[in-house]
């Protein structure tokens, strides 16, 4: 052995350019608690934040009773109580009336403009909805015996109708105009079409207000169909009826071009006579829809881009039969 102690210096220096080529040694205990504690607090402040930003999907569903409570500000009664209680909303509509509702050929199921304001209805009054379908005249009979709550079915709201059924504020507008032949003269009021022979069905609120205006010779069928026949082939002069129902007309191929409106007839919902409550929510409701767009983008989806749920243009008188 060196008297240098050469030897224990070299094998001194081996370990060390041995452990200088080891993996990085481990950290203490305490570092890697304090860092695991750290990330998980980060994680925990990122998931809180992220309810926050997304409130429903932990907010509890409103039901019913909570959804009508705040809009009357006291326990609903009558058939808003009846609502509140099952959580289902039963709603007439008429099941061959497109595009307000029909039953679809493919899915059969109903569909249509008053169809989809039923549904979203039901989801701001926290009920499920349920369809009744009676046919048209015995609407108000339904209300009546409770077999519905509400009618979702174009309604005019008239002095008449308000002795059997209570109604909502509008949430539609049917205006009354005249299909003409395209290229026709124009026509706004009853004075131009003094001497024009005007097809209408029979017993239509269109045959009345034409009755009382005077010196028009007023021709009823039994369906909008054939008036429609008679006006292609000119057997007369102009078809009034409703302003949905020349559109589709239009769109559906069909040589006319509308005139008008010549009035007009608010549409509400219907409840039984003297449901105060439910008429509240209902219009709580429908002012929500009004408000957020929601009544004008389903009658634009319905009605071929037309928004009926927009008052008619000023001037347009309102008629009553």
């Amino acid at each position: 052995m060196r008297p240098d102690g050469g030897g224990l210096r070299r094998r001194a220096r081996r370990r060390v350019e041995a452990r200088a080529g080891d993996p990085p040694a481990r950290a203490p205990l305490r570092l890697v608690l304090q860092t695991a504690i750290a990330l998980t607090l980060t994680l925990a402040v990122a998931v809180a934040l992220s309810a926050c930003d997304s409130p429903s999907q932990s907010a509890p569903p409103v039901t019913a009773t909570e959804a009508m409570t705040k809009v009357l500000g006291h326990a609903p009664a009558g058939a808003a109580a009846t609502v509140a209680r099952t959580g289902v909303l039963t709603v007439a509509v008429d099941a061959a009336f497109p595009p307000q509702s029909s039953i679809d050929p493919s899915s059969k199921e109903l569909v249509g403009f008053n169809v989809e304001v039923a549904d979203r209805l039901g989801e701001l009054l926290g009920a499920k909805v349920r369809f009744v379908t009676p046919v048209w005249d015995k609407v108000p009979a339904a209300l009546r015996k409770g077999e519905a709550e509400v009618a979702v079915d174009s309604i005019p709201i008239t002095a008449a109708a308000r002795e059997t059924m209570s109604f909502t504020k509008p949430y539609a507008y049917q205006n009354a105009v005249l299909a003409v032949l395209s290229g026709s003269a124009p026509a706004s009021s009853a004075a131009d079409l003094q001497g024009v022979t005007v097809g209408v069905v029979a017993q239509s609120v269109y045959q009345f207000w034409l009755q009382q205006q005077g010196g028009v010779t007023v021709r009823p069928f039994t369906n909008e169909s054939d008036a429609a026949d008679a006006l292609r082939s000119g057997r007369i002069g102009g078809l009034m009826t409703a302003q949905t129902d020349v559109w589709e007309l239009i769109e559906g191929g069909a040589p006319f071009e509308p005139r008008g409106p010549f009035f007009s007839q608010p549409l509400g919902l219907a409840t039984a006579h003297g449901e105060n409550d439910l008429v509240a929510v209902l219009d709580d409701a429908l002012a929500t829809l009004r408000r957020d767009g929601t009544l004008a983008r389903l009658s634009q989806k319905w009605y071929g881009g037309h928004d009926v749920s927009h008052r008619p243009p000023a001037g347009v008188p309102r008629y009553e039969p």
